[in-house]
């Protein structure tokens, strides 16, 4: 961050494809991370994790740091962020401790989701979308006189963020929009998680190869950055609920 200060951050994760007790991706970026964007001059961050157009519910997060029954958030969250519902609330909870401004960038509201869902819309069709959203929201943010200098950080799939896409998923990333000089991706691999997903996620030959036994292994080609981290060391438990427990707010 400090080497490139306007570029624009665009963070890519693996997903948790099932409820288990593994932190996830995003939950270890929310707490080791996210603290240290407003040191940077980054307090605006646009994540597919939230739906696109939820400004107000978000900012009514902020002001009570209560979910209401009920609301968009609240069905956003148990019917399509339930594989990483408690990860998702952390994320929200300390954008807010951290004065982090939160922009959704997924569909605009669950039952969307659920209807392409239930209709047969795949990875393929909303990953297209989540891409459109995103650069719409870059581009609000740019307009207007108050928001010159604002710096765009933004976390989402490692699909929509590649400077490179390999040939086919052209259409799924933003970052090939980018100048080098104006653009950060960095992605970050759980180790659990790596060799589940298709190389067109990832980029790397041989990455199952690059997981470290313990730690953190970086590894940096041009203005991309990968973070792979090392597998969890304790048990993880699945749980057939599709909302586990975790503190209720």
């Amino acid at each position: 961050m400090a080497g490139c200060p306007k570029c624009v951050l665009a963070v890519g994760e693996i997903h948790k494809k099932e409820p288990s007790t593994l932190v996830s991706t995003a939950e270890t970026f929310a707490a080791k991370v996210i603290p240290l964007l407003p040191a940077f001059g980054r307090t605006t961050l646009l994540t597919e994790l939230l739906p696109y157009g939820s400004r107000e519910q978000i900012d009514q997060f902020n002001l009570t740091g209560r979910i209401e029954p009920n609301s968009l958030l609240d069905r956003w969250l148990t019917n399509v962020m339930s594989v990483d519902y408690c990860g998702t609330i952390k994320f929200l909870q300390i954008a807010r401790d951290s004065g982090v401004t939160l922009y959704g960038t997924n569909l605009s509201t669950p039952e969307e989701y659920v209807i392409k869902r239930t209709a047969g819309k795949n990875d393929e069709e909303l990953s297209r979308i989540v891409r459109e959203n995103t650069l719409k929201a870059m581009r609000e943010l740019k307009i207007g006189s108050n928001n010159e200098g604002i710096q765009i950080t933004a976390y989402n799939g490692a699909r929509q963020n590649n400077v490179t896409p390999l040939p086919g998923e052209e259409e799924h990333s933003f970052g090939q929009l980018f100048s080098p000089a104006d653009y950060l991706e960095v992605d970050i691999y759980h180790g659990n998680l790596v060799e589940k997903i298709d190389q067109k996620y990832i980029g790397l030959d041989n990455y199952g190869s690059y997981v470290p036994a313990q730690g953190v292994n970086v590894v940096s080609v041009g203005n991309r950055v990968i973070i792979i981290l090392s597998p969890s060391q304790q048990p993880i438990r699945y749980s057939a609920e599709p909302r586990p427990n975790c503190p209720v707010i």
